[in-house]
């Protein structure tokens, strides 16, 4: 006969309730496409700003961050002007990425689900992000993030011959989050 000692997994503390903003020298955002159906493109976004209201309850918690839609750098400038371009961001006539809360689920002590309205040019999509609390103290918090979504939910397209055989460039865009919120 064996024994089983089953023992509770310790509280893991939470940051202090209170209202926090984004250190955007400390936030990195990185977007990856399928390209080909082989290749990964990648491409970086500046933070522009952002906020993070942290309640009692993580369910009552909001977060709101706005991105550079100009800043986006791939490493190949001709890639760069047409994802900055009219068919893609406009980014001349929306300047602003825009991803605000809708409801948070706690999974576990450091790991949530996000519900989030993205704004991206005109238009608008709820996504999920998973979120991690990666570490906090009494000054900051800093939280690592993943979420997908589909280009196509967004009026982001190719031209007709482009996007007709769907293997040159995945609907699906996935971003990764490394941020820095500070009182």
């Amino acid at each position: 006969m064996t024994l089983t000692q089953t023992h509770p997994e310790p509280a893991v503390a939470a940051p202090a309730p209170g209202r926090y903003v984004l250190d955007t020298d400390r936030t990195i955002v990185e977007v990856a496409v399928r390209h080909f159906a082989v290749a990964q493109v990648r491409g970086r976004f500046r933070a522009l700003g952002g906020r993070l209201t942290v309640a009692k309850r993580a369910e009552d918690s909001w977060l709101r961050v706005d991105l550079d839609a100009a800043s986006l750098a791939t490493g190949h400038r001709e890639r760069d002007a047409s994802l900055q371009g009219a068919a893609m961001l406009a980014s001349s006539e929306f300047p602003v990425i825009r991803l605000e809360t809708a409801g948070v689920v706690a999974r576990d002590g450091s790991t949530y689900d996000v519900v989030a309205d993205l704004y991206i040019r005109d238009a608008v999509v709820e996504t999920t992000a998973r979120v991690w609390l990666v570490d906090f103290g009494d000054d900051h918090i800093r939280l690592a993030a993943r979420l997908a979504v589909s280009r196509s939910s967004l009026g982001l397209g190719w031209s007709s011959e482009v996007e007709r055989y769907g293997v040159l460039v995945a609907d699906t865009v996935r971003v990764t989050v490394g941020a820095e919120f500070r009182r």
